[in-house]
Formats: C-alpha cells, structure tokens, sequence
C-alpha cells in the first residue's frame, strides 16, 4: 500500500463521479421504496420522507462505514484530514451540503463538480467544512506530523508545539519568549509539573504562556466556533490571543 502524508490529495476521478452517480440511484431507489407507504393524500409528509431517507443514507454508511455502496463498489473512501474515519458530525456536513452542490432539481452535481475539480485537495465544498477527502481505500494513511517534534523541556518554536499538543500531558505547562510580543515563531518549550519546579537551568527568555490543556480547549472552541479544522496559523493566533486577553478569538 501507499503510504501518504496529511498533505494528501483527494479523488477528482471517474470513479469518484461514478460513485455519485451510483449513489444517487440507490438514494432515490430507497426514497420509492419507503415512501410507496404513505397515502398519496399526505403530499408534504411525503416529500419530507423523500428528503430524510435520502440524506440518511449517506450520513448512515459514512458514519458507520466511512463510505456509501457507490464509494465501496469504487474503491474509495472519505477520511478526515488527521487520517481517521469519518464521523457522525462530518458525515453530517457532508450530507447537508449536498443541498447546495448535488441538487437534481438546480444544476445536479455541477457544483460539486467544478468545486472538486478547482480545489487544491479535491474537495467539494462539504469536504472543506467537514475537514475531509475522498481517497482510495488502497492508500495507508501515515498520520506522523512531518515537522520536527518536540519532547518536554525542549525548546522549538509555538507553532511547532501547538502542532503536538495531543503528546503532552494536559496539566504540562508552555512557556514561551515573548520578543516584544508571542508569534509563532517565538521559541517555546513545555515543562511538566515536576520539571517546572526543577527549572534551574531553563532559558531566562521563556515566560509563562498558558497551560496545555487550556491551549487545547481553545483550539477546539475556535474549530467548533468556525466549523473547520484549523490550520497552524490558525491555532497560533487564537492561543496568543487568548493568552494576551484572557478571552477567545472571533472567526476570521
């Protein structure tokens, strides 16, 4: 198998657009088949089944699945941009935006479509919103970040630590230089509970910055605030801001 890394691109492929077309076919062969049960004399519960059996299909397999009947038959799969499985709440987004891009009573699948095709990943844009891509089932997904890692007490810069929050312990605290002011290049360091004390010899220039798991619960509020996942630029600018106001970042 091929091993990628996070920088991998999805599928703009015929087989991905194969797998729409196979999709939809199912989507609407499970809508009859339902709604075949309601009285014709209940027009609107009937369109309302229409549109939820169709959506649950999709947020049904890519939770549980992490890809529909058309992307299994295709060989694909969607995956979130970490490498993990898709999960019920990008599934979810996926699926909703399909109003926009995948409608057959406006333009089809046009939309989705061009977007895909003009994205740098391959995304449309429910992929964008989700944080994820379609790609083949055959790829092994390497999630090893490519930059340099840090461990304890080692001194790299904040971007770079913000990237490897998850391999710190949550009380472990970061320090980092403030040079007039924190950036994401200011260099940066983080100390457990014992080394803080026993941080003789630390460099003089690193000041308190915020505790890890602070750090991380802003991150995860400034991602569930702006409904995508952020990118290192992103996560820099919402910890410095937080640990120079004492409050969180708007979406840009």
């Amino acid at each position: 198998m091929e091993k990628v890394n996070m920088n991998v691109v999805g599928e703009a492929s015929k087989e991905r657009f194969m797998a729409a077309f196979i999709d939809n076919l199912i989507g609407f062969a499970l809508m009859m088949a339902v709604a075949i049960f309601i009285p014709e004399g209940f027009p609107v519960i009937k369109v309302i089944f229409y549109i939820l059996i169709y959506f649950a299909y999709f947020i049904v397999f890519e939770t549980l699945w992490s890809r529909t009947l058309g992307k299994y038959f295709q060989g694909l799969i969607v995956r979130k941009l970490d490498g993990s499985r898709c999960d019920w709440k990008a599934a979810l987004i996926r699926s909703a935006l399909r109003l926009i891009e995948i409608n057959p009573i406006l333009l089809g699948g046009l939309p989705a479509g061009l977007i895909i095709i003009s994205s740098e990943r391959k995304q449309r844009l429910g992929d964008m919103l989700a944080g994820t891509v379609v790609v083949s089932d055959k790829i092994e997904w390497s999630i090893e970040n490519t930059s340099t890692s840090a461990a304890p007490g080692e001194i790299t810069t904040l971007s770079e630590l913000l990237e490897k929050l998850d391999d710190f312990d949550d009380n472990s605290t970061i320090y980092a230089e403030r040079n007039p002011e924190w950036s994401a290049d200011s260099r940066a360091a983080i100390y457990s509970q014992s080394e803080k004390r026993e941080k003789i010899d630390a460099p003089k220039d690193l000041s308190y910055f915020l505790e890890v798991y602070i750090a991380k619960e802003v991150i995860e509020i400034w991602e569930d605030r702006c409904r995508r996942n952020p990118s290192t630029e992103d996560k820099c600018y919402a910890v410095i801001y937080y640990a120079e106001n004492d409050a969180y970042i708007e979406c840009p």
